[in-house]
């Protein structure tokens, strides 16, 4: 088919899948238009280096903030409404965009606790904002930090503060957290680290927050109470699709990252769930797979628009590490529902994810060289 230089493809979004999707765009030498949303005031960033640099006081705002991609129309407004049917995205100003392929990267925000506290002592850790007020409490002097939540995030963060020489309790509901990300083995080696350099609250829910002028009272569901300086909630994340409307927590995908096929319409990053080769959905929101989604999605909608070969189903093979109390979590993908955790390496702690799709993630515990040959020889770099 030969490409109409009149044909446009919007992309709603200029974090890691927006960016990445952009770029895609325009390598692949489309020749249509390019027109990006971002709704953002400050522009996309590196989420990853919100708790990694603006927290620790390594890096500022700017510096972890994305380059504009050039060669593109970029237009500063939020998007607020799909109109499928005529193929035209709606925005915040009044504007209408018709679109010949739409990409949905507007990402997710943090899922705070249900019960909101208004106060700069009660914090997410999601924004560049969210860091810079944290870091201000804690160059003020304060000491002691609770955080809510032992995900890779609330982890990452427990590690980091310490360092620093920071009181940290770290509170989970779960009793083996991260155990469905990285394993029960892996899991188990972490909940030993932060025994060893936090006080956990482990299989535990919170009650209520508490917050005053000076301090933060957290209130678990035994009665116990965790007084600090600082409370960080880190519970996770969930996708950005309010403004599309709807029910749906997120947006669900074909296995080709296409939310609504006909309308050439697709979703990447933290805002969508994808579907796996057994039907169920998947949803994976860190910075290395939004990126690679953000890829996928854009050679899928050039395909769709002739312009392109057919990249086939999305499979997450996205590397990432996971720095903890002087130890090195290193992963290729991402374990899916019923696989079976093996041992993969010749030394260490290296472990892989199979089930009837193959071989899911590859995971290991201070073994960065095992885990990369490994995910080599299984397909997942």
């Amino acid at each position: 088919m030969t490409q109409n230089r009149s044909q446009k493809v919007v992309v709603v979004g200029r974090g890691a899948a927006g960016s990445a999707a952009t770029a895609t765009l325009l390598r692949s030498g489309w020749h249509g238009e390019v027109v990006v949303v971002d709704g953002e005031a400050g522009g996309g960033y590196n989420r990853t280096l919100v708790n990694k640099g603006i927290l620790p006081g390594l890096l500022t705002s700017p510096q972890i903030a994305l380059r504009p991609v050039e060669g593109v129309t970029e237009v500063l407004d939020r998007a607020i409404r799909i109109d499928v049917g005529q193929r035209m995205l709606r925005l915040e100003s009044g504007t209408t965009l018709p679109f010949d392929a739409l990409i949905l990267a507007t990402g997710s925000r943090a899922r705070g606790w249900p019960g909101a506290v208004e106060s700069a002592r009660v914090t997410a850790l999601h924004s560049p904002d969210d860091a810079i007020r944290a870091a201000a409490l804690l160059d003020g002097g304060s000491r002691s930090v609770t955080i809510l939540g032992a995900g890779l995030v609330g982890a990452e963060t427990a590690s980091i503060l310490t360092e620093r020489g920071i009181y940290v309790a770290l509170v989970a509901r779960s009793t083996a957290p991260l155990a469905g990300v990285l394993g029960m083995e892996i899991a188990a080696q972490i909940r030993e680290l932060h025994a060893e350099h936090v006080d956990t609250f482990f299989g535990q829910d919170v009650n209520a927050i508490e917050a005053d002028a000076d301090s933060a009272t957290v209130t678990l569901e035994g009665g116990h109470r965790l007084r600090s300086d600082v409370v960080i909630v880190a519970h996770g994340t969930r996708p950005d699709v309010d403004w599309i409307g709807g029910t749906a927590e997120s947006l669900t995908t074909d296995r080709r990252l296409r939310w609504d096929a006909a309308a050439r319409i697709y979703a990447a990053g933290g805002m969508a769930a994808y579907l796996t080769h057994d039907g169920s959905r998947l949803r994976v929101d860190h910075w290395e797979d939004a990126a690679a989604q953000g890829v996928h999605a854009a050679a899928v909608a050039l395909h769709d628009l002739g312009c392109g070969d057919d990249p086939g189903p999305y499979q997450s093979v996205a590397g990432y590490s996971l720095r903890l109390y002087g130890h090195t979590v290193t992963a290729f993908g991402v374990p899916l529902p019923g696989d079976h955790e093996t041992p993969a390496g010749r030394t260490g702690l290296v472990n892989q994810f199979e089930g009837a799709a193959g071989v899911s993630a590859v995971i290991g515990f201070d073994a960065v060289s095992v885990v990369r040959t490994v995910a080599g020889e299984v397909g997942l770099r």
